[in-house]
């Protein structure tokens, strides 16, 4: 007979072979790991360890789940979903104490559980704040327009040497009768000081996105919606001591925008 033999009944050999076969069953669900190959997709390094952490953790509790069914069926015949509530419930807190383990096997899986999360999640928890502490939030957000009327245009090339204000002054003005316009800024270099003033200005904090990024990068430009902006304006140091270096880099990232534009049309 192939059925299972309760483990309190265990007498031989074959019967703690087959008990043990049959235990490995549950196993089947940590296949959902294989998603994790798939996470190589996913751009954003954020993202992709937030996406690990939940596939970790998912397999964490179902599998324990479908152990400790397995392992206590005996003693308590539960249902699936409710030793998924009390492996969550363990995993998440100290647990309630409505649900418990009453075998000796029962016990040590439950044990071996706790002792997992509490090495694999604290881990995980630290690699997300080291990739966080890593990047600013510049480098993860992304323009995404409010509403279908929205346009916006793409700022890019050297903020330094021109007046910020003066120029979203002039971009904004009321006479250009374009109240739906919004300009996102991609540079390469985390926000200056006159860039901040801007970002928190009750005027421009709504209609300013600024980007830490480059225009040489297709992720960044996707970032950017370059491909549905309505203009770009790419703006030089009219200052520098190396005219030539200096329309190098602005051909260079006109080229760049160019191509993206033209490899995604509208």
């Amino acid at each position: 007979s192939t059925k299972c033999t309760p483990y309190d009944y265990i007498t031989s050999f074959r019967d703690a072979l087959v008990y043990i076969c049959c235990g490995l069953s549950t196993t089947r669900i940590l296949r959902a790991s294989r998603i994790r190959f798939w996470l190589v997709y996913i751009e954003d390094q954020v993202q992709r360890c937030l996406a690990e952490m939940c596939l970790v953790i998912f397999a964490l509790i179902f599998f324990n789940a479908a152990l400790m069914q397995y392992l206590e069926v005996q003693a308590q015949d539960l249902h699936f979903h409710t030793w998924i509530y009390y492996m969550w419930v363990t995993v998440a807190t100290v647990g309630y104490g409505d649900i418990a383990p009453k075998t000796l096997l029962g016990r040590f899986a439950a044990m071996a559980c706790i002792a997992f999360a509490v090495v694999s999640i604290p881990k995980m928890t630290n690699e997300l704040i080291e990739i966080l502490a890593q990047q600013s939030v510049y480098q993860r957000i992304k323009y995404s327009p409010k509403t279908t009327k929205s346009v916006h245009v793409l700022i890019c090339g050297d903020l330094r040497s021109c007046s910020l204000i003066e120029f979203f002054n002039e971009l904004f003005h009321e006479d250009h009768e374009n109240s739906h316009l919004h300009a996102v800024v991609i540079n390469p270099e985390p926000p200056s000081a006159e860039m901040m003033y801007i970002l928190r200005d009750p005027i421009f904090s709504l209609l300013v996105t600024y980007l830490e990024g480059s225009v040489l990068s297709d992720r960044d430009l996707k970032r950017a919606c370059a491909d549905t902006a309505e203009a770009v304006f790419f703006l030089t140091n009219k200052f520098t001591t190396n005219p030539d270096g200096e329309d190098a880099r602005l051909i260079l990232e006109q080229f760049s925008v160019k191509r993206y534009i033209s490899l995604n049309p509208r």
